[in-house]
């Protein structure tokens, strides 16, 4: 999907700094296959990391061992703010599931 990395300063009262605003505007969740078939596809296609770790432990982004992004990503039941300020996205454990189309491996949330 088309993107851009920028970087966007906001007035206090306007940031996103509750994991409730967080939920409102990003998703880390696979969507739904059957009532938004259309964004499925869009991620299965263009939004999907992986698979890396032991799986494909020859991808670029494998450094000694270990996805230098941090995948795959733990599960989590809701949408934290760590210390650090970065947020912790809701990963539910619901059983979802895409084939890439790049091979015959399943990912989820």
């Amino acid at each position: 999907m088309p993107h851009c990395h920028c970087l966007v300063f906001l007035h206090p009262a306007d940031k996103i700094s509750t994991p409730a605003a967080i939920d409102k505007f990003i998703t880390a969740e696979l969507p739904s296959e059957i009532s938004d078939p259309v964004a499925f596809d869009l991620v299965r296609t263009h939004m999907m990391h992986g698979p890396c770790s032991d799986l494909n432990p020859s991808l670029l982004c494998m450094q000694r061992g270990k996805c230098r992004f941090g995948y795959p990503k733990d599960f989590c039941s809701e949408t934290s703010i760590g210390r650090d300020g970065w947020p912790r996205y809701r990963r539910s454990k619901n059983g979802a599931k895409v084939q890439v189309r790049r091979n015959d491996i399943m990912l989820d949330n």
